[in-house]
């Protein structure tokens, strides 16, 4: 017991032997520090400051360049609240850019002709089912001028109708319901090449495959239910004008036709979308 007395008396006197050292160091320190600063004086110049200069590169001065006229027509001349109108074509997988008029907004009988809607003309060869099971299905493909039946698999070519069958398989997709349940569906894909044109097309036993030029129907103005069918290049003379169909879009739908009188001078070249 006496002895951890004595360890602790040792303990606490070395304490106190190293707090008296430590404030004896301090109290040096700084009477040594303020002794040294009393003797500094600091000397101030009396001269005006003046700032070092920046090196100013050299201007050169240039003249803006004159711009030049837009590729396209004035018609794409855009303002703050009217831009383009921009849609998506399912049927080719490309964007659509409208110009932003408003043609729908002209009065009928100007251009004396209307534009009813834009199409695509089914492809001359359907599919419309399959035989067999997955791994080994054959496809079956209607020729739409004939109603003939063909059965084909990938790789083969149908002469007649001037067509490659390039894939063809069978797979199940995921459906809904109108009732929203949903389930799956075997569903019969074909990729086919149309030898005549070197066109891609793809077609499913699901819903009708569209390929071909865009068919533009129009109608005049004095007799609304007599329909005419144009392509891109073709000519519809009526009376004493003519209009030629110089470009067709399908979404939005939109026709560009250029009027020519009877001496085939230009008269009017106009963009017309669908009436409703």
């Amino acid at each position: 017991m006496s002895a951890v007395k004595t360890w602790d008396r040792i303990f606490l006197a070395a304490a106190f032997a190293g707090l008296l050292l430590s404030c004896a160091w301090a109290g040096w320190c700084r009477w040594t520090g303020g002794a040294g600063r009393r003797g500094e004086r600091v000397t101030l110049s009396r001269d005006t400051y003046h700032p070092d200069e920046l090196p100013m590169g050299e201007m050169k001065r240039s003249a803006w360049e004159t711009p030049s006229s837009p590729t396209r027509r004035s018609e794409w001349t855009c303002d703050l609240f009217t831009p383009p109108e921009i849609s998506y074509d399912p049927q080719t997988r490309q964007f659509v850019v409208v110009p932003p008029r408003l043609e729908k907004n002209v009065p009928a009988g100007t251009f004396g002709l209307q534009l009813a809607e834009v199409s695509r003309a089914p492809f001359r060869m359907q599919l419309v089912g399959f035989m067999g099971n997955e791994s080994n299905a054959l496809g079956l493909f209607e020729n739409q001028e004939t109603t003939e039946l063909i059965v084909a698999r990938a790789g083969s070519p149908v002469r007649s109708l001037e067509v490659t069958i390039l894939a063809f398989e069978v797979k199940y997709e995921q459906r809904q319901s109108p009732d929203r349940m949903s389930f799956r569906e075997k569903v019969a894909i074909a990729r086919v090449r149309d030898e005549r044109t070197g066109e891609e097309v793809a077609l499913t036993d699901r819903e009708r495959g569209y390929a071909g030029p865009l068919i533009v129907t129009l109608v005049t103005d004095t007799s609304p239910a007599d329909r005419h069918e144009l392509r891109a290049g073709e000519r519809l003379e009526l009376d004493d004008v003519s209009y030629e169909l110089e470009k067709a879009e399908l979404a939005p739908p939109r026709a560009e036709l250029i009027k020519r009188d009877a001496d085939q001078a230009v008269l009017e070249k106009r963009i017309l979308t669908v009436l409703r």
